[in-house]
């Protein structure tokens, strides 16, 4: 049945990938979709070849990354002793592992300045020839296909998560900047999370970089996109295929939730990953964020700790150190584990070991080894191990007291004054409300959660049940009250949920009430489907077209024309741009002066200073800079939102202009201009 099954997903994975790149062509051609001549472009013959082979390459070339960390990972668990791990947990356990290692020693090697495609093309080669020699006497046993797939028939209930799943292998080879309409089209991607991982491959090293705040955040995810821009010696060419890592990772995550839960239901198990693969976790794994790195870490994290309940008692210090490691890990992906994730682990933990203080102590140790490099980064940098965050009381840097202001509002909630008016608590809650209850949030995990407590609720006494139901209370409260509200920053709670799904499954006794609750998670998974192509129907609609679809897979030359100087057949030479409002320069060739909204910006320093414009310029030709670009919808959006650079308006530009600015082109399709000008 194993061989079988993965043939026919294998097939159904392909038809569905194939169906969602030509949807355009296929729906126009059978008149279903009625186009105007101006916006029928559909995908033609040469994009969609250029398309396979490209999907060919990447994915071929993260296959061999992703098993060379695997095979290091599995060595690494044979020195621990843990030969006897099911496949599926022993793969996913192997490839957190080589994550780990290959985030952390990324950072050590770009701290030293040694960064180049060949020092990382060869740290792969021999993390892949460690396991390789650790392995040799045990390769045919560990890959056994055989064990990997359950025989139970609701195995195939699987099979729904193929379409969503080709799907958002599709819309991860977009270009960053396009998808999701709803998140600023993804603006932190171009903000840091790729711009970063750029400027360090640029400079061939980490350093501090002032102008981006998020550059003292921790980086373990960024970490994997400079490898990726490394490996293919170009940061448009490495961001393809960091963003298909991006996809794999959120593939595994849902691997590891039925892997690990699948020790208590394996019907259970499904129904939890189908639940949890709804839209918001959709639109994470497509574009460039951290947090499928981050839910991987959290899972795997979770799962070792639960492992320990039925392991030999030699062991289970092993899973408390492979525990703390995974949480460390996703602690250094983004601070928000620290709160999210790490207190429901160590609870667990401590539960499980029945609060042994020395397996408790090797968690924390462990924990604190791998989160620790990005502390000490920030303490060696700034003296703050945290900054920016408690900056007024451990140190902030070279930030003003009016910087340290501005960073703390904006990580506070944003309501509208009618939303004030009703009640901040009020407006809170029927937030929160909204995320748990509506299917494009999280409304169909914790309506399945939800009705399996309900049906299974004498089970919610068990001293596991109730850690995990206080852990998802935790991360309620610290998103409603601590953080801006943002649908993604909720994701920690699809794991606390699969866990709890799946745990309490087996209580349920009703066959009928069990095939209730498959009927309704079906359902679901369907709405989820449609909910996510809907959405990137809408992303991919043009000005000129009246439906989505539009070709844009690997396309990067349509986006890249929104920003200056990015046109890679022009020669970008003896170019120095600066940046007015606009902060994502990522797609920009020639070079760039930026800053975030967070950090310094020297040009409205000058102009609140009333100083001459003529020493403004002055400045600007000392500065090397060339031409300044200045996207006033950016800069209109930070003085509404965030009282930032007041001195730069319209009439203070104008006065440059008079001083030896000179206008040299102006886009008017958005609600105010973006406007490019030449210094002389």
């Amino acid at each position: 049945m194993s061989k079988r099954f993965i043939l026919i997903n294998t097939i159904f994975a392909i038809v569905m990938l194939t169906v969602w790149l030509a949807a355009r062509s296929i729906l126009c051609s059978l008149g279903i979709w009625q186009e105007d001549i101006a916006g029928a472009e559909s995908l033609t013959t040469d994009q969609f070849i250029l398309a396979i082979i490209n999907i060919f390459t990447n994915g071929l070339l993260l296959l061999i990354w992703s098993s060379c960390l695997t095979l290091y990972g599995i060595a690494c668990l044979t020195l621990l002793r843990l030969d006897e791990l099911p496949l599926g947990q022993k793969i996913l356990l192997g490839f957190g592992i080589g994550l780990v290692e290959m985030c952390l020693v990324t950072f050590i090697l770009g701290w030293l300045g040694w960064l180049s495609q060949s020092i990382m093309i060869g740290l792969i080669i021999i993390m892949a020839l460690f396991g390789l020699f650790m392995l040799r006497n045990h390769l045919k046993n560990i890959f056994t296909f055989s064990k990997f797939v359950s025989s139970e028939k609701s195995i195939w209930l699987t099979a729904l998560l193929i379409p969503i799943a080709s799907l958002a292998f599709m819309a991860s080879m977009l270009p960053s900047g396009i998808l999701w309409h709803d998140d600023g089209k993804g603006y932190d991607v171009l903000e840091y999370h790729l711009q970063l991982p750029k400027e360090y491959t640029q400079m061939g090293q980490i350093t501090e970089r002032p102008h981006n705040v998020f550059s003292y955040m921790p980086e373990n995810m960024e970490m994997l996109y400079l490898v990726a821009m490394l490996i293919k010696s170009d940061h448009i060419e490495g961001m393809y295929l960091g963003k298909i890592l991006n996809w794999l990772l959120a593939v595994c995550l849902l691997v590891a939730v039925f892997q690990f839960t699948c020790q208590w239901s394996r019907t259970g198990a499904i129904i939890a990953t189908l639940a949890i693969a709804g839209p918001q976790l959709f639109f994470v794994s497509t574009i460039a964020y951290v947090e499928t790195l981050m839910l991987l870490m959290f899972t795997l994290g979770l799962g070792c700790a639960f492992k320990m309940t039925s392991c030999l008692d030699e062991q289970r210090w092993t899973y408390a150190l492979l525990s703390g490691i995974f949480i460390g890990a996703a602690c250094g992906t983004k601070y928000t584990a620290l709160v999210m994730a790490a207190p429901i682990v160590a609870i667990v933990v401590l539960m499980i070991t029945k609060w042994h203080w020395q397996t408790f102590g090797i968690f924390l140790f462990a924990l604190c080894l791998t989160f620790s490099p990005w502390l000490i980064k920030n303490a060696i940098l700034t003296g703050n191990p945290v900054f920016p965050l408690a900056a007024k009381t451990l140190g902030q840097h070279h930030w003003s007291d009016e910087q340290v202001d501005r960073w703390n509002q904006s990580v506070q909630a944003k309501l509208s004054d009618e939303e004030i008016e009703k009640g901040i608590i009020y407006s809170k809650i029927k937030k929160l409300l909204q995320q748990l209850l509506l299917p494009k949030y999280y409304g169909g995990v914790c309506i399945i959660a939800g009705l399996i407590l309900l049906v299974a609720r004498k089970a919610i006494s068990q001293r596991v049940v109730m850690i995990l139901l206080l852990g998802f209370c935790i991360q309620l409260l610290f998103w409603t009250g601590f953080t801006h509200l943002q649908s993604r920053f909720l994701l920690f709670i699809l794991i606390p949920l699969a866990f709890l799904i799946a745990m309490l499954w087996s209580h349920i006794q009703s066959f009928i009430l069990k095939k209730a609750l498959v009927a309704i998670t079906i359902v679901f998974t369907t709405f989820h489907l449609l909910i996510c192509v809907d959405a990137y129907a809408t992303s991919t609609k043009l000005p000129t077209s009246q439906y989505g679809f539009f070709p844009l897979v690997f396309r990067d030359e349509i986006i890249a024309a929104a920003y200056p100087f990015s046109d890679p057949l022009e020669i970008q030479l003896n170019k120095k741009c600066l940046f007015v409002g606009e902060a994502r320069p990522f797609y920009t060739l020639c070079d760039v002066v930026y800053h975030t909204v967070y950090d310094h910006c020297e040009l409205n320093e000058r102009l609140a200073s009333e100083e001459i414009v003529a020493n403004v310029i002055r400045w600007l030709n000392d500065e090397g800079i060339t031409h300044m670009y200045v996207d006033w919808n950016e800069v209109n959006r930070l003085h509404k939102n965030y009282n930032f650079a007041p001195a730069i308006t319209p009439d203070a530009i104008k006065k440059l202009e008079q001083a030896g600015l000179r206008l040299i082109e102006r886009q008017t399709l958005a609600r105010y201009p973006i406007e490019l000008y030449e210094v002389k």
